[in-house]
């Protein structure tokens, strides 16, 4: 069995300070400690995969030890297992953790590919599968496991390549793309990319990382009906996985928390707190945000502001109708 060794906190970003020494920050729970050249060069350099004593051959043992326990103990270094639990039935299993030199043209043509394609794949999809409906449903095997099959496929290829999509194109446009894995949040499955995108300057390239994961689903969806018809015995499979996939779409295109509908709307209106724009947009409380809504642009914006709004009211409206219809039934 391969022996694992201990590697850096893979979520930290360097940068220089004054003074020859570094300001390291960790993306995902925003600590930040000030560090030396040699403390970082000696994180850059443990991998999980080479031995510390490799890395920093001129300490002792001894010195190497205690080094490496203060270190762990700051969170700058982590165990190189690829289980980590993160809270009550909640678990994270990396996949990949990117090397200093990123992929970067496979991730652009990947990139490029779901830009274009996306939409076609779509559409061309669906009007095959509208076309042949009739004849594939005939020759189609019963429904009954192949509902379940299809539900459990669309689910695990739609979250698996939405996030893998995130992460080709924050590698195409030059975001600091940190892992990528599988994870199980209260027992529910789900796929995870840890990235930050501050260094991608370019909005429409932002906006690009944001959409990838819905134009990853789109393509899964036409695939999945084109699938369909081609293959009838298996039409009622592909089918529930293609309804699956235009969920997870049409889901995370909603202008809603963290999902990358807001994130695109946010990015649009050139504002991250968005909810708050909103409601200081329907609400002002001085004058100036008074005067910065007038004119067409104004009533554009307080259009924009209510449709989010209700979206919002529309969206809790339909969870609590769900659960009273369950509770009652």
């Amino acid at each position: 069995m391969k022996k694992k060794y201990p590697r850096a906190n893979n979520c930290l970003i360097y940068s220089k300070t004054g003074g020859g020494t570094y300001l390291a920050e960790d993306i995902v729970s925003n600590e930040e400690w000030e560090l030396d050249a040699s403390t970082v060069s000696f994180l850059r350099r443990l991998d999980g995969k080479t031995p510390p004593s490799f890395v920093c051959p001129e300490m002792s043992p001894m010195e190497r030890r205690e080094f490496i326990h203060e270190l762990k103990t700051e969170g700058l270094i982590k165990n190189a297992e690829r289980i980590h639990m993160e809270g009550l039935f909640s678990w994270r299993f990396t996949l990949w953790i990117p090397g200093r030199r990123y992929p970067r043209k496979a991730a652009a043509a990947v990139n490029r590919i779901l830009f274009l394609l996306a939409l076609p794949i779509l559409v061309g999809g669906g009007l095959i599968y509208i076309n042949n409906y009739s004849d594939a449903m005939a020759a189609a095997w019963d429904y009954g496991e192949l509902i379940t099959a299809g539900l459990l496929f669309g689910l695990a290829a739609g979250l698996f390549f939405h996030e893998a999509a995130h992460a080709a194109a924050g590698i195409a446009y030059g975001a600091h793309v940190c892992e990528f894995g599988l994870m199980l949040y209260l027992l529910l499955p789900g796929a995870y990319v840890i990235m930050d995108e501050k260094n991608v300057k370019r909005s429409v390239q932002r906006i690009q990382i944001y959409a990838a994961g819905v134009e990853a689903n789109f393509v899964l969806t036409g695939i999945c009906l084109l699938l369909a018809v081609a293959v009838p015995s298996l039409f009622w499979m592909f089918s529930q996985a293609a309804l699956c996939n235009g969920f997870l779409a049409v889901f995370n295109l909603s202008v809603m928390g963290g999902l990358d509908g807001m994130k695109i709307f946010s990015e649009v209106m050139g504002n991250r707190d968005l909810l708050g724009t909103v409601l200081d947009v329907l609400i002002p409380d001085s004058e100036h945000s008074q005067g910065s809504v007038r004119g067409i642009n104004g009533c554009a914006l307080k259009a924009a502001s209510v449709a989010v709004l209700l979206f919002h009211l529309a969206f809790v409206c339909s969870i609590i109708t769900n659960i009273a219809v369950f509770l009652i039934e």
